[in-house]
């Protein structure tokens, strides 16, 4: 198979993934166009199928659904409070 072939030309692989998005998405945009963008990265760029479940917030309990977490919160920064709260959280 050649290097540079496309993940979505080969077998994808599926994991159970948390993500975890900005409630507020960009100007004209949903959360499901954000999910959508996500789910659709991964498979294209890593060959990885998610399985998601989708939160606002980080809980710590929601930590176990999920063999990946991914954060994405835009155009926020660690400096911003709530999401480094969230990190944070995670982390502990």
């Amino acid at each position: 198979m050649p290097t540079n072939q496309k993940a979505n030309e080969r077998e994808l692989r599926t994991i159970r993934a948390l993500i975890v998005l900005d409630p507020i998405p960009g100007i004209g945009r949903t959360q499901e166009d954000e999910l959508e963008q996500i789910l659709r990265a991964y498979e294209e760029d890593h060959g990885l199928r998610l399985d998601a479940t989708l939160r606002n917030i980080f809980d710590p309990a929601d930590a176990e659904r999920g063999e990946m977490i991914v954060f994405d919160w835009g155009g926020m920064s660690l400096g911003n409070d709530l999401l480094g709260h969230q990190i944070r959280t995670l982390t502990r």
